[in-house]
């Protein structure tokens, strides 16, 4: 069998971060994945902030494709008014481009097999070992193995681990790009259109520029059986105008030129096992609404955290049991970011919760500010 410190199953936005951290820290992985391109995927097609932030930490903003400067000025609509927003650190991507630069540079460090992995299981002669079985190739063995394969993975299943689920949790996304009939550049590089809180199901729209053409997203929290999804989805711009009515004092007129991309899910996390040797981390962990705009924080988070604290004092301990692997998923910044996801998706899934006085207050800029006074004035005491 082929040996290596870590495993890594999955070769997305985790799963290509993680191999280049740890193999900087100077141990050998090896990153498996069915495919040697990523194909086209709906999916984190705008990065935020905190997730700049996080890329640039790992040294890995420039590989985002494709390159471009950031947005700017953001133009929104909200309760009947039109806002600018300016300097706004936003960029448009294409997921699968941007995955595939990362496995080109990642594949100069790490050794990249495509093979489709069959099982992962413990050595029976080194409790703490992980055999990795692969499907026409020879096993893979290695003390710690992370699952960063997306939605819930079978290979977890196949070793007893169970997820907590709320399927009237759920979300479903639209995507596709646009242009103007004439073909004229769009006034500006993003816009956002929102609803009040009391549209239920349906959030907002949101359009920005990758590269040369300008995309277009649709949040809603509907579930499958909702006739609204197959209308947003068979006839997009009647249903946008339906829904957003403003749309085009917005945008101004705009013709889609894709096909509708949906991308649709619900919450599952997964629950603590009783696993030596293997972690999980992404969406295989814990689901996340894209309306919410936190999937790839918390990857990234996910990511900093695993590979940053634990990878490196679980070789140092040379200890891989599922006590020490489970102090990972309960770490304060992890879980923090697994709450503030999930709390942020029912958020939006409960238009209650955005109305009445308390909601009201928490929008007041001024009470915001009261408030912290009043907490730091706790602390100091």
């Amino acid at each position: 069998m082929k040996s290596a410190d870590v495993v890594i199953i999955g070769a997305g936005m985790a799963g290509c971060i993680s191999a280049k951290l740890l193999a900087a820290q100077g141990l050998q992985v090896i990153l498996v994945d069915r495919f040697k391109q990523s194909p086209p995927v709906f999916r984190a097609e705008k990065l935020e902030k905190d997730q700049i932030d996080l890329l640039a930490k790992f040294d890995l903003l420039s590989q985002r494709r494709p390159l471009a400067d950031p947005l700017g000025v953001n133009v929104n609509y909200n309760d009947g008014r039109i806002t600018e927003h300016h300097d706004v650190e936003q960029y448009g991507i294409r997921y699968h481009d941007t995955i595939n630069q990362l496995r080109q540079e990642v594949s100069k460090l790490v050794e990249y097999r495509v093979a489709k992995v069959e099982s992962i299981v413990e050595d029976p002669e080194h409790p703490q070992s992980q055999i990795i079985h692969l499907a026409d190739a020879e096993p893979l063995h290695a003390p710690l193995v992370i699952v960063a394969s997306g939605y819930r993975s079978g290979l977890l299943k196949k070793r007893g681990v169970q997820y907590r689920e709320d399927k009237d949790l759920a979300s479903i996304s639209y995507g596709f790009d646009i242009e103007r009939p004439d073909q004229s550049p769009f006034d500006s590089n993003a816009y956002g259109y929102f609803l009040k809180p009391d549209k239920n199901g349906i959030d907002y729209i949101t359009i920005f520029r990758i590269g040369e053409t300008m995309r277009a997203n649709v949040f809603t929290q509907l579930k499958s059986s909702d006739p609204r999804v197959k209308e947003l989805k068979n006839n997009t711009y009647p249903a946008l105008q339906k829904y957003f009515p403003d749309l085009e004092k917005l945008t101004d007129p705009f013709q889609l030129i894709s096909k509708v991309e949906m991308f649709a899910t619900y919450f599952y996390q997964m629950r603590t096992p009783e696993l030596n040797g293997v972690v999980a981390i992404g969406d295989a962990y814990q689901s996340v609404s894209p309306t919410t705009g936190t999937g790839l924080s918390k990857v990234l988070n996910d990511v900093d955290v695993l590979c940053n604290v634990f990878v490196p004092r679980w070789f140092q301990n040379q200890s891989f049991d599922h006590k020490e692997i489970n102090e990972f998923y309960q770490f304060a910044q992890k879980k923090e970011a697994d709450t503030h996801s999930s709390r942020s998706w029912k958020w939006y899934a409960d238009p209650s919760s955005r109305s009445g006085l308390v909601y009201r207050l928490k929008q007041n800029k001024g009470v915001q500010w009261l408030v912290q006074k009043l907490k730091l004035r706790k602390l100091r005491h």
